[in-house]
């Protein structure tokens, strides 16, 4: 009976972050890029909200222009060492 409750917790938070980890990328692009030509280099719809100085702000990250690093936030179900287990299956 553990079994059922258990995926029935599951279950019900699977659409929240419960059991989600965030994990921060930081990717070295080309400097001088502009907000569109970002979405194909970080495989990732990127929509500008807004532009201080030399940085682009978007969902889930940022992109300075001058050095060219962007800083993208993401939240995965899985760790590194669940992903291994589950794609070796």
């Amino acid at each position: 009976m553990a079994v059922y409750d258990l995926s029935g917790i599951v279950m019900i938070f699977r659409e929240t972050s419960f059991l989600k980890s965030e994990v921060v990328l930081e990717k070295q692009l080309e400097p001088n890029l502009a907000g569109e030509e970002l979405s194909p280099k970080l495989r990732m719809k990127v929509k500008v909200k807004k532009e201080e100085d030399d940085v682009l702000y978007f969902k889930g990250g940022n992109y300075n222009e001058e050095t060219g690093v962007a800083i993208v936030k993401k939240r995965n179900a899985y760790t590194k060492r669940q992903q291994i287990v589950l794609y070796t299956f």
